[in-house]
């Protein structure tokens, strides 16, 4: 696989979304139907009681040349 730069992948979109690891970008899991449904539905109800910034997916920089997608354990 071809390596990208840190800029082109942070100006990208991918569909599932990918981490960005020394150049190359690797695979991640993805969720279930029923996962993501009920993500969005938490994203929802937080952003209507303001209780919380609701950003449900975020990619984190890790190192200067990696960037990952937090993924949490239920």
């Amino acid at each position: 696989m071809a390596t990208i730069s840190v800029e082109e992948y942070l100006l990208s979109a991918y569909s599932p979304d990918v981490d960005y690891v020394d150049g190359r970008l690797e695979d991640r899991h993805v969720s279930t139907k029923t996962h993501a449904k009920m993500r969005r539905h938490l994203q929802v109800l937080l952003s209507k009681h303001q209780l919380a910034a609701a950003f449900i997916s975020t990619r984190l920089r890790t190192t200067a040349t990696r960037y990952r997608v937090p993924q949490e354990r239920l």
